[in-house]
């Protein structure tokens, strides 16, 4: 018998940067397409006997029209001529795919939850154990899913487990992130023995990895095109696999042609705006046919030198094959008294700026960055011309500035590495000290790449309504003079906090209705719901509590999220405990775990939060008094230096000289959500 030959691909992505308008050609999108189609033709072309997708079909959950013909033809041709073909739902489809009828043929298996696929192929019987994404815990939930699935070992001939998942060890990115232990990275340690093969996809690197149990190689296929441009280095391709009699599985990257990607930055500062143009046309001119680039402008320059600069005709006139995409996003614009009043400050140390002492500053040149202690503090990144463009901080100094220099190709900045001549160090006695320092040299320089990696997507608030029930409303920016809950990084996760805490204290999230609550009004109908079923709710809108009682309730839940009183988290972890099985982590156990995590992270806030508008000393070399974690903080009056009360807020001194450090006012608004995020992530 000869062996049975498969395909595995991943991460096509179809559908991202895909117009909906099929009137549109020439568009990113189409080369995502042309690769998936080019990499299915191959296989029907090497009759292979099935066909493994494993992830991220679509770049969206719902797709429009377009994209779901361009993902759905090809499959329905390898259906056609009777080659199965099995689908495992990734992360941006949300572990689903949307029902259609292209996808309805037999031939065509979809999972949408852990399911094992058989197939029976010249006399072979392979089993599929096939898992969609588990986007949420998934080092808890990835051994209940493949037990859900119904797969065993010795049920087939040859065992393949297809998923959609990052494994420990895992490399991707131009700095070759590596994946390590966290909640949703899954450890190579728990695929049990038996498997043959396991189809991964959603690193968009071509790797192989093997379990440690017995050498099963996770192979990851890697998108079937560059979908970003932190990819622009990396071969694309598939795999193709065989199964020998015995049930072994070889197999063998396919690399296939991609449009080639590049990154060029160019330095802005001082040119003329002649030659500003000059320079872009030179670099129109280097690039390699049917590039796509990416053009990113760096340094200073003023408003009159960029204002009209047409580049987009000026592309398409020169180079009508290049896809160019120009960023500004890094420029500093300045009007020409401050570029020219910067320029001549130019050799002035950022440090400077602080009042804080700083005398044990590392300065090196950055061929010589084994001068440098690999040690905690703030560094700082120069180019020739001594401009400041970088802050940064790091447990590890010098392997971290490593890191940048490695990864010379950075996706955020290009090749702006390159200019790196000079860093330097201030060391740090403790990671607040850090985050302090950091956040102070960013707020009063402005270096232009921390301005460039800062999200401008701003967090948000829970604000009680002045209401029966007590919902929680979602608001950008709450009222000064009302009660908030917060900040949290998205919508998203604010709905997720609201809903864990409720339903573990039992108060409502159904919107009040009109007319009186019966909480208020006992003679309404009753109207419970499925979370009063499932003892989510305490069923305030039926009239099964009292006022009183549900006001309780509500400030428990306030007293959560505010991070003040954990009594009621406290007494349902005890109930958890006792009524526990030993060490196994159930879904109750793991949202208690989170609740835990939202009250300390509400408390550390809060904490924060009562330091605004005070002043600090921060500790260094000379403050034998300090402990090395301890960060002293004072207001604008002067402290009692022979007190030890924390809450005198005492200003440390040197018994020897009497020296004190007097710091300028710190935004420490900056600091509430980071440190507190920083400190239990």
């Amino acid at each position: 018998m000869s062996p049975l030959r498969f395909l595995h691909l991943a991460d096509t992505h179809i559908g991202s940067q895909l117009p909906a308008s099929p009137r549109t050609v020439g568009h990113r999108g189409n080369d995502l397409v042309a690769s998936y189609h080019h990499v299915v033709t191959n296989a029907l072309r090497d009759s292979v006997d099935f066909v493994i997708h494993a992830g991220d079909l679509f770049d969206q959950p719902q797709p429009h029209g377009p994209a779901v013909t361009a993902a759905c033809e090809p499959l329905l041709r390898l259906a056609a001529r009777g080659i199965p073909v099995v689908v495992a739902p990734g992360n941006h489809e949300r572990s689903t795919i949307p029902d259609n009828l292209f996808l309805q043929h037999p031939n065509i298996h979809i999972a949408l939850r852990p399911t094992t696929f058989r197939l029976r192929i010249r006399g072979v019987t392979i089993a599929l154990p096939t898992l969609p994404c588990l986007r949420r815990e998934a080092v808890a939930t990835f051994p209940e899913a493949l037990d859900e699935s119904g797969w065993y070992p010795g049920c087939a001939d040859c065992s393949i487990l297809v998923v959609h998942q990052a494994f420990d060890g895992a490399v991707c990115g131009p700095n070759d992130y590596r994946f390590r232990a966290g909640p949703d990275v899954v450890a190579r340690s728990v695929l049990p023995a038996g498997l043959s093969y396991v189809a991964a996809g959603h690193i968009h690197r071509h790797q192989v990895l093997q379990s440690p149990i017995d050498g099963t190689p996770i192979v990851y296929a890697g998108s079937t095109d560059r979908i970003t441009f932190a990819e622009r280095n990396e071969p694309k391709g598939c795999i193709q696999a065989t199964i020998d009699a015995a049930g072994r599985v070889r197999h063998h990257f396919v690399e296939h042609a991609v449009r080639p990607m590049t990154v060029r930055s160019i330095d802005v500062t001082g040119l003329s705006r002649a030659r500003l143009q000059e320079s872009i046309e030179e670099t129109l001119h280097a690039l390699p046919p049917g590039a796509l680039a990416d053009v990113r402008l760096t340094g200073e320059s003023t408003p009159d030198r960029l204002r009209g600069m047409a580049l987009t005709q000026r592309t398409r006139r020169l180079r009508p094959d290049v896809s160019l995409r120009v960023s500004m996003k890094a420029i500093e614009i300045l009007p020409e008294h401050t570029r020219l009043r910067r320029t001549a400050a130019m050799g002035r140390r950022a440090f400077d700026l602080l009042d804080a002492p700083h005398r044990d500053l590392d300065v090196c040149p950055v061929e010589r960055l084994d001068r440098l202690p690999n040690r905690r503090g703030v560094y700082t990144l120069y180019d020739r011309a001594e401009r400041l463009l970088y802050v940064g901080q790091a447990g590890k100094v010098r392997t971290r500035i490593r890191a940048h220099l490695r990864g010379r190709q950075t996706n955020a900045f290009g090749d702006w590495i390159e200019r790196i001549a000079r860093v330097e160090v201030r060391p740090a006695e403790s990671s607040i000290e850090m985050t302090l320092v950091e956040a102070e040299l960013i707020r009063r320089s402005r270096p232009p790449f921390n301005r460039a990696l800062r999200s401008t997507r701003p967090g948000g608030y829970l604000v009680p309504q002045p209401d029966a029930l007590g919902q929680l409303v979602y608001a950008r920016e709450p009222d000064s003079d009302k009660p908030a809950f917060g900040p949290y990084g998205s919508e998203r996760e604010a709905a997720r906090v609201n809903d864990l805490v409720c339903s573990l204290v039992g108060v409502a999230l159904c919107p009040p209705p009109d007319s009186a609550l019966p909480l208020l009004n006992p003679t309404m109908p009753a109207t419970l719901c499925e979370r009063y079923y499932s003892q989510c709710c305490r069923g305030p809108c039926a009239g099964r509590i009292g006022a009183s009682d549900y006001g309780r309730l509500l400030a428990a839940r306030n007293a959560i999220l505010a991070g003040e009183d954990d009594a009621v988290l406290a007494h349902l972890e005890q109930q958890a405990a006792e009524t526990g099985e030993g060490s196994q982590r159930g879904p109750w156990e793991r949202s208690l775990e989170y609740a835990r995590h939202v009250f300390d992270r509400a408390r550390e806030v809060r904490a924060a939060s009562r330091l605004m508008g005070q002043r600090l000393a921060l500790p260094g070399d000379i403050w034998a008094l300090l402990q090395p974690d301890r960060i002293v903080f004072m207001d604008g009056r002067e402290p009692d230096t022979g007190t030890n009360d924390y809450d005198a807020q005492p200003v440390a001194s040197n018994s020897a000289t009497g020296q004190r450090v007097h710091c300028s006012m710190v935004p420490l608004y900056l600091l509430a959500w980071r440190w507190a995020s920083t400190q239990h992530a």
